[in-house]
């Protein structure tokens, strides 16, 4: 999976629209789309941007594709089931951002101690 489904995913479970999110990149929202889609190659500093406005870290950008949520709904499942489900994975990224800085910060202090 590419960064941009992950961008895709990620901007969905915080709510933002797509038009939101290519306004703060000064973007329009036809760049954007493309960003998702994967059809235009991204550069660092953007993925830098994204990941600010997105509240997440870079390297749960780009391994988020673990949590294929919007792929498996099963359209049975109740609006209940499908909240649920989505403040789960809210959780899920929470901690993958924790670890993360946590990660961050244990490497810093190594190289502090040196």
């Amino acid at each position: 999976m590419k960064i941009g489904e992950n961008i895709r995913k990620i901007r969905m479970l915080k709510g933002y629209s797509q038009e939101y999110i290519a306004s703060l990149l000064k973007i329009s929202q036809r760049s954007f789309s493309k960003i998702e889609r994967n059809e235009v190659n991204i550069t660092w500093d953007r993925i830098q941007e994204i990941s600010k406005i997105l509240e997440v870290d870079i390297n749960v950008l780009k391994n988020f594709s673990n949590f294929d949520i919007f792929d498996n709904l099963n359209q049975e499942e109740t609006d209940i089931d499908k909240l649920i489900k989505k403040q789960f994975y809210k959780l899920e990224l929470e901690l993958q951002n924790l670890k993360a800085l946590l990660l961050k910060n244990q490497y810093l202090k190594t190289i502090n101690d040196l």
